[in-house]
């Protein structure tokens, strides 16, 4: 009961840091697009694409070995301190490399997207991609010890350093295609504050242990980064497919819906984040059992929280939409919504679990599961959008989604032994 409780305030703590990252987006988005010009929002979000893959390349993972690693070494402040100075060597050695690459790349992709702004903000934001994967494996590791509300403070301090970086850039008049260099400022102070406080709890590494370390969160991470890429292709098969078939104008109109649905997905995304730490500890000690307990008191919870925010989002949408713009046609982006919530809600009971493979220390297998997540995705948009258009590519997705959870929940029982 204690721990139900600690999970409950830790939970509430992150949905606090998920209400920041909202606000900040949206806040990012008006205020670029106000305060500059619209043309400095495309850029700003060109920009922001080759950041968000690059800094994929840049930790291949790791992130997820390290997280793992501590949910098995418990309260061994040695290990820990050995466990995250392994994470941290080849990261630094990644993140220089795909940094070095980011910036000799950046006029080659404006060139490829027409844009020469594009240029100048992937040299603004080539600091922010190298601290922001030291940041990433200094947050698994805070994940790993199960300190949630300090993960979740450390989350708000990165985005609430966006907008006081935005607000600097303000006053200061960058120009606008220098705007990316706010993740660079927010990156570094995250870096010195996120940096003490995983020294705190760490001890000396044991010298001899780093390199087998090293080599075992290298090995992991190569073999999940196929899974990240495949996660955020699978984010976009729709909109890139509705591309395909429709306008300019009506993809707009589904972007729309699939970045508030996105958001609603996040919900899941908190809750997977502190089922992880103890996933991870539960599967080193051949406790299923108390997996399949875990597994269980999510489920419920999981399911009638996500069904409840489903129901008030629904008119709640369609009440934004009208008063944003009314007339423009966006009210075509209302049904869209809805069937993409509807398939966040049939995976909810489930989602929390999504990472199981990869604590079990699995990741490639986990690659499997998402590359056929990504197979269905691509095949019922396919099937869909010619026929019905939006909701085609709505429907298509949210088939996906559920068939990634029940994917899921046949790997947990095939490859770890484990009911969810």
């Amino acid at each position: 009961m204690a721990d139900d409780g600690r999970m409950t305030r830790d939970v509430l703590w992150n949905f606090g840091a998920l209400a920041v990252l909202a606000a900040t987006g949206l806040l990012l988005n008006i205020l670029v697009g106000t305060r500059w010009s619209p043309d400095a929002l495309g850029v700003f979000n060109q920009g922001l694409a080759a950041y968000v893959f690059a800094s994929m390349l840049a930790t291949v993972g790791i992130n997820h070995s390290l997280l793992r690693a501590l949910g098995e070494a418990g309260e061994d402040r040695r290990r820990s301190g050995t466990l995250v100075v392994a994470a941290l060597v080849p990261t630094i050695v990644l993140a220089a490399l795909v940094g070095a690459l980011f910036w000799a790349a950046r006029h080659a992709v404006a060139d490829w997207l027409d844009s020469p702004g594009v240029a100048v903000a992937m040299e603004a934001c080539t600091p922010g991609l190298f601290f922001f994967a030291l940041n990433k494996q200094l947050m698994a590791a805070i994940n790993g010890w199960r300190r949630m509300r300090t993960f979740a403070l450390l989350t708000a301090l990165r985005y609430l350093g966006l907008l006081a970086a935005l607000w600097l850039a303000a006053a200061r008049e960058w120009p606008a295609h220098s705007l990316m260099g706010i993740f660079s400022l927010a990156e570094g102070a995250l870096l010195v504050v996120a940096g003490v406080e995983v020294a705190r709890h760490c001890g000396l590494p044991v010298v001899r242990e780093l390199g087998a370390w090293t080599r075992e969160h290298l090995h992991f991470g190569l073999k999940s980064a196929a899974a990240a890429v495949l996660l955020e292709l699978n984010a976009k098969v729709d909109i890139w497919m509705l591309g395909l078939w429709l306008s300019d104008a009506k993809v707009g109109f589904y972007t729309w819906a699939a970045m508030f649905a996105e958001g609603f997905w996040q919900i899941l995304v908190v809750l997977q984040n502190n089922v992880n730490p103890l996933l991870a500890r539960h599967l080193a000690a051949g406790e299923l059992r108390e997996v399949e307990a875990l597994s269980r008191r999510f489920k419920r919870r999981s399911f009638l929280l996500v069904l409840a925010l489903g129901a008030i989002s629904l008119p709640a949408y369609a009440w934004i939409v009208a008063w944003l713009d009314p007339g423009a046609g966006f009210e075509e982006s209302i049904a869209p919504y809805w069937i993409l919530v509807a398939g966040v809600v049939g995976a909810s009971a489930w989602t929390p679990m999504a990472q199981i493979l990869l604590m079990a220390n699995q990741p490639l297998r986990h690659s499997l599961l998402m590359l056929a997540t990504v197979v269905v995705n691509i095949a019922a948009n396919a099937l869909l959008i010619p026929v019905l258009g939006l909701e085609g590519a709505a429907l298509g997705t949210a088939i996906a989604v559920c068939a990634s959870a029940a994917f899921l929940v046949w790997s947990a029982r095939r490859w770890i032994g484990v009911r969810l």
